[in-house]
């Protein structure tokens, strides 16, 4: 009798011993031990009621996981808050529209009046600064295409402008009625290279020039995001007493 018991005891004994190793049969040798010591802990636990330091897991991690999107969440919404508009800093910008010239000269039954409406392009960089947080000043310059020819004629004489390539340079001053509406005026210098031609019969009288004269106009701005806005402009340059300009335009600015 004592030897059955002994070889039942052995037998138990044997069971165990494999039912441990055959869990642990991915580990290596010198870390059965501590696996099944672990593996052992785990089903003392249970299942769907593991503990670390006394604290539930499956518990825990949703409020662990809240806490992390806070932390992420809050510097989003400042940096969101940070990110309006504020129409400063330097940019640049195109724009494009309605371009007219026009052209009055002579008095009486001489005087030649014609204007000749088409489109120009126009780039632009500049810079503004802050007042506060409801106006900017700045400076911009801009270059632009001229325009269609003028052309005219009076009895028997045949003139035609040519405008060429323009220039500008001006200050504005805005003010934002809204965080993301700009409205402001400019005043400043203009400068275009003009063909001019007149034809009398025969014989054709050209040449070239630079007219220089006072420009002066306004718009607004429309911020789409901070360094996004799109604009509508209109200015008007008397380059001397025959020949003036005026201008529609609508673009987009990038400020960085």
């Amino acid at each position: 009798m004592r030897d059955d018991s002994r070889m039942r005891d052995n037998a138990h004994a044997f069971d165990r011993q494999h039912a441990l190793e055959t869990i642990n049969f991915t580990s290596p040798p010198h870390k059965r031990n501590r696996s099944s010591t672990a593996m052992a802990h785990w089903r003392a636990r249970g299942a769907f009621g593991l503990s670390i330091e006394g604290m539930n897991v499956k518990k825990q991690f949703p409020v662990a996981v809240a806490a992390i999107a806070v932390a992420v969440a809050i510097p989003t919404i400042a940096n969101a808050q940070t990110a309006a508009p504020t129409f400063s800093g330097p940019h640049i910008g195109v724009s494009a529209g309605w371009n007219q010239g026009r052209v009055d000269e002579g008095t009486g039954s001489a005087r030649l009046r014609d204007n000749q409406s088409g489109v120009a392009v126009r780039g632009a960089a500049g810079y503004d600064v802050a007042i506060g947080n409801s106006a900017i000043i700045g400076a911009e310059i801009g270059i632009a295409s001229g325009g269609r020819d003028i052309i005219g004629t009076r009895g028997a004489n045949r003139y035609r402008v040519d405008p060429g390539v323009a220039f500008d340079a001006s200050a504005r001053i805005g003010v934002k009625p809204t965080s993301a509406l700009l409205v402001y005026g400019k005043a400043g210098w203009a400068a275009e290279r003009v063909k001019t031609s007149l034809t009398s019969g025969p014989r054709t009288i050209a040449g070239k020039s630079t007219e220089h004269g006072f420009l002066w106009g306004g718009g607004l701005e429309v911020a789409m995001s901070k360094n996004v806005s799109l604009k509508a402009e209109y200015d008007r340059v008397s380059f001397n007493d025959q020949y003036k300009r005026n201008r529609l335009l609508g673009g987009v600015n990038f400020r960085f």
